[in-house]
């Protein structure tokens, strides 16, 4: 732990209790912003078309943005402030 980390445990929301839809962290990601679980987004692992959501046509190119929006974006529309911390992009991007 850290002064930082645990101080937001403590001024924020804390889950205690909380399951994955998916393993490894790519597919329980995609999961938790699309509100989708892997084997509907396609999205099964790290590597090559087994991390490209919604897989199409020969190429399978990804884009890095879902043809829907996911449930962040409709708290924010209903006048919520969501905020997510990851070290996601350093280590795959």
């Amino acid at each position: 732990t850290s002064p930082v980390i645990d101080s937001l445990a403590r001024d924020g929301i804390r889950f205690e209790n909380v399951y994955v839809s998916d393993v490894p962290c790519h597919p329980s990601r995609t999961a938790l912003w699309s509100g989708r679980h892997g084997m509907r987004t396609g999205v099964v692992g790290h590597g090559g078309t087994a991390c490209e959501p919604f897989r199409e046509g020969a190429g399978r190119a990804w884009a890095g943005t879902f043809y829907e929006e996911g449930w962040m974006r409709a708290l924010r529309d209903l006048g919520y402030h969501t905020t997510t911390i990851s070290s996601f992009g350093e280590r795959h991007g």
